[in-house]
């Protein structure tokens, strides 16, 4: 990984920004616009590559960077279509490693499902307007059985 004027070089491609995610880990470049993704690849390493709609890569992510860091030293990344392996090591990476909004820390457990799953729901909207997800319908309640009554004979 090389950091030019225009961004960080990984292998051939040049990402424009890179953030970084102190609760889940993770590491996040960032090529051109943010704009959604149309599709998601995993690398050989288990990253997540994700694609525009034109087929081009538009964001990256290393999860359990740190982690994986501490564990190995370095990370190893090959992005596709089958390009070459690139070691990021720490020097590089460590100054990556520092979460701009520390305020995230905050969200409860629901919260941050939601803000994980959001683009996962935009795209199926995106992809299957008619299949949006809809409120489940209400079933009639079914009367409760009476309980039963035990008779005690002496």
């Amino acid at each position: 990984m090389s950091e030019t004027s225009s961004g960080f070089t990984i292998g051939d491609v040049t990402f424009d920004s890179v953030d970084y995610a102190e609760y889940p880990d993770e590491l996040h470049f960032w090529r051109g616009p943010r704009r959604p993704a149309a599709d998601i690849d995993e690398t050989p390493e288990g990253h997540h590559v994700r694609f525009d709609a034109a087929g081009e890569i538009c964001q990256f992510f290393i999860h359990n960077a740190r982690v994986l860091l501490d564990h190995d030293g370095a990370i190893h990344v090959t992005l596709p279509p089958n390009g070459p392996t690139t070691v990021l090591d720490r020097e590089t990476l460590e100054t990556l490693l520092v979460d701009p909004a520390p305020e995230r820390w905050g969200l409860t457990r629901s919260e941050r499902v939601r803000w994980r799953l959001a683009p996962f729901r935009d795209l199926a909207r995106r992809l299957s307007p008619s299949a949006a997800v809809s409120p489940r319908p209400s079933s009639p309640r079914r009367p409760r059985p009476p309980a039963s009554r035990s008779v005690r004979r002496p």
